[in-house]
């Protein structure tokens, strides 16, 4: 397998973990910084042959319209990857989904609440046109990461202890992305990465730190649009992915 490029992974969670692995794997992989992919530096992938597309903008809030500027970049960056013919793993976000009251599938009509959602969507779907895949990630965790102890710090951001979430060792995000490269007869997919079980945000913070769990924490409400339970299907990763 010839060099691989990741995008978003000097300061990414997902991409610094995924260079990390697949160095330590043994494949020839280098980073693209997101300064270079926002000034269009298109002659750093002049000796890729795949790009793992990690980056994207985690300073803005959920709701900045900024973010589908960032979309309009990464559908221009996978126009140059295509006419270089350079593959595309895609890496998407749940939150592409919506408000849903069940297992999350891939074939679902997505809905999203916000602005990065939209975004997140756009690109998916724009990937997809092109025949690149998407693995559309859930709640990742590990180190480095902003769920469990970091996240529960900010009660105001984070809501409410009772909602469930489908948390995922970002470890197995890694690995997904590692099978995804071996199977290159998929055109387009898009495919859940998570556990497919749902886990209250009370229980995974009290697991780590009971300190965390304040009084204020518990009287805080449910974020608005946003569902009480948000797991995934993992059938499809399960069958694709053998994960």
């Amino acid at each position: 397998m010839g060099k691989i490029r990741i995008t978003g992974a000097n300061h990414g969670f997902i991409g610094s973990h995924v260079m990390k692995y697949l160095v330590g794997l043994g494949y020839d992989v280098d980073h693209f910084s997101t300064a270079d992919f926002i000034a269009q530096k298109w002659g750093i992938l002049d000796d890729a042959e795949t790009v793992v597309h990690c980056a994207w903008p985690t300073d803005k809030d959920l709701h900045s319209v900024e973010h589908l500027e960032f979309a309009e970049w990464t559908c221009n960056f996978f126009n140059e990857c295509k006419k270089r013919g350079i593959r595309v793993i895609n890496i998407g976000s749940s939150s592409e989904y919506g408000v849903k009251y069940e297992a999350m599938k891939e074939d679902m009509i997505c809905e999203p609440i916000n602005p990065y959602g939209i975004a997140k969507l756009s690109v998916t779907l724009y990937a997809k046109l092109l025949g690149y895949n998407t693995l559309r990630i859930f709640s990742p965790y590990g180190e480095g990461g902003k769920n469990f102890v970091s996240q529960y710090e900010k009660v105001e951001k984070y809501g409410n202890p009772l909602d469930n979430r489908d948390y995922f060792p970002v470890a197995l995000v890694c690995q997904a992305v590692e099978r995804l490269l071996h199977t290159k007869h998929l055109y387009g997919e898009i495919i859940n990465v998570c556990s497919g079980l749902s886990i209250t945000n009370g229980r995974v913070a009290g697991e780590w730190d009971t300190a965390l769990i304040s009084d204020k924490w518990y009287k805080y409400p449910q974020r608005q649009n946003e569902p009480q339970y948000w797991f995934g299907d993992i059938a499809k990763m399960k069958k694709l992915l053998n994960l």
